[in-house]
């Protein structure tokens, strides 16, 4: 009788320690969904910037923008936006690794926007050549050798720079007037998506932290919804970011546990 209960005692850890197990992977997995999510969510606010204050861009505009994100991110310095970071980094690498294409299209190579290998890197690069000290390791593992490391610093202290000249002039003296419509719409196959967003401030977070310090001519539009699609966008006609609930499912299934 006494084996009999040590066995049921053993296997009722067991579950336990494997619930366990499943809540802080699926706690990892809402995290990493959000990180990129928000890393998305700047990317587009750049967008938006540079539309309405007519910002001149020397080069791809995306890659303008995701420079932006990064700035931004780094800039605020705290544990939360170092891990959006990084998630942000490693799920660009995720997207490369999944591709199951053995060569690149015409339309890889043409298009909007850079490589997801290469926007991995350049993220990677500019991170530690703002902050060496917090993301050498974070270099090393995705393997940017050490010389690149240190011609990073330069990268990142041109695109600071460039872009504080640029964003000089609307520079917002009172930031708490600026008005923001925020909108998450009920989401009917995704319900979880939305309520991830909406119990992080999302939306809120992004105003608070960027767009509160510019002087805008439009009243921004961030709207969360079901669209059929993985996306996220800014609509220069309607001044709206629209961001995807599709495409936080989509974060979700790109994590890997580690």
């Amino acid at each position: 009788m006494r084996q009999i209960l040590l066995a049921i005692f053993v296997f009722l850890g067991m579950q336990n320690v494997a619930f366990s197990q499943g809540i802080n992977v699926n706690a990892d997995r809402e995290e990493f969904a959000l990180n990129n999510s928000i890393f998305v969510l700047y990317h587009e606010i750049a967008h938006l910037l540079i539309a309405k204050l007519d910002i001149p861009i020397l080069g791809r505009e995306e890659n303008a923008a995701d420079n932006f994100a990064t700035l931004m991110l780094m800039r605020a310095d705290t544990e939360q936006t170092d891990n959006v970071l990084i998630d942000s980094a490693m799920g660009w690498f995720s997207y490369d690794e999944n591709d199951e294409s053995e060569s690149y299209s015409d339309d890889d190579l043409y298009g909007e926007h850079s490589l997801d290998i290469q926007r991995a890197f350049q993220i990677v690069c500019l991170m530690v050549g703002g902050d060496p000290e917090t993301f050498s390791g974070i270099a090393d593992d995705v393997g940017l050798d050490r010389d690149r490391q240190d011609s990073c610093e330069d990268n990142f202290n041109q695109m600071s720079k460039s872009w504080d000249i640029v964003l000089a002039p609307y520079i917002n003296d009172e930031p708490k007037k600026l008005d923001v419509n925020i909108i998450y719409d009920r989401g009917y196959g995704l319900v979880s998506a939305g309520k991830l967003l909406q119990k992080n401030r999302f939306f809120e977070n992004a105003v608070d932290n960027i767009l509160r310090k510019y002087t805008l001519p439009i009243q921004p539009t961030m709207r969360g919804k079901e669209c059929h699609e993985a996306n996220a966008y800014y609509d220069s006609w309607t001044g709206e970011i629209l961001f995807c609930y599709e495409l936080v499912d989509e974060f979700r299934a790109l994590y890997k546990e580690e």
